[in-house]
C-alpha cells in the first residue's frame, strides 16, 4: 500500500510533468524528510543556484542549509557512511536540549548508538561523560567527526555527480539554452 504522502507527492509531480531523474529522487527524499521526519507542511522548490554554489564554500555552509544536509546525507548513504553526519546532527540537537534530565537520556542514546559500538571513528568520550552531562559532553568527538567529514567525504561530495547535477540543473535553468546549427 502506498503512503498518502508519497501518493500526493507522486500525483503533484506528474501534474507538473517533471521527468524522473536524480533531481526528482532527491526532491522526493527531501519532501518525505520534511513531511514525515520534521512534520513540516511546506514543500520548497529546488534550492537556487546561489544556495547550491554556497555549499562549496565550506562544510559549515552546507550543514546550515536543510536541503544541503539532506542531499549530503543521500550522498553519504550511497557511500555507506551517513553515520558520521547522523552523529554530528544528533550532537547538535543534544546541545540545544534545555532539560538536564532529557540531556542525560539523549547522551546515553548518542553514546549507545554511535560511540559504544564504534559506529563513528571518534575517540571515546567516557571520561567527559563521567564528569557529568553538559552541552559540551560530545564536543571533542563532534569536532573530530566534523574534521573527518571536512577532509574526506565533503570534498568527494563536491566532486560527485549528484552535486554537479544539482549545480548544473540550476545553472542550466537560469541561463537560456543555446542551440548550435550546422
Amino acid at each position: 500500500m502506498i503512503s498518502p504522502l508519497i501518493k500526493a507527492f507522486n500525483d503533484s509531480q506528474r501534474r507538473e510533468g517533471e521527468i524522473p531523474g536524480v533531481l526528482f529522487v532527491v526532491r522526493k527524499k527531501i519532501y518525505l524528510f520534511r513531511n514525515v521526519v520534521n512534520k513540516a507542511s511546506v514543500w520548497e522548490k529546488t534550492p537556487s543556484e546561489g544556495e547550491v554554489m554556497r555549499w562549496a564554500y565550506s562544510l559549515e555552509a552546507l550543514l546550515t542549509n536543510q536541503y544541503g544536509v539532506a542531499v549530503f546525507r543521500d550522498f553519504l548513504r550511497s557511500e555507506f557512511s551517513e553515520e558520521n553526519l547522523d552523529f554530528w546532527l544528533a550532537v547538535e540537537k543534544f546541545k540545544r536540549t534545555p532539560s538536564l534530565s532529557k540531556m542525560a537520556t539523549q547522551a546515553r542514546r548518542i553514546y549507545d548508538q554511535f560511540l559504544s559500538p564504534c559506529a563513528v571513528n571518534a575517540d571515546s568520550t567516557n571520561h567527559s561523560l563521567s564528569l557529568g552531562v553538559n552541552p559540551a559532553s560530545f564536543q571533542r568527538a563532534q569536532d573530530q567527526i566534523f574534521s573527518l567529514m571536512e577532509a574526506d567525504s565533503y570534498p568527494r561530495f563536491l566532486k560527485s555527480h549528484l552535486y554537479a547535477q544539482l549545480a548544473n540543473h540550476n545553472t542550466a535553468s537560469a541561463s537560456p539554452s543555446i542551440t548550435r546549427t550546422s
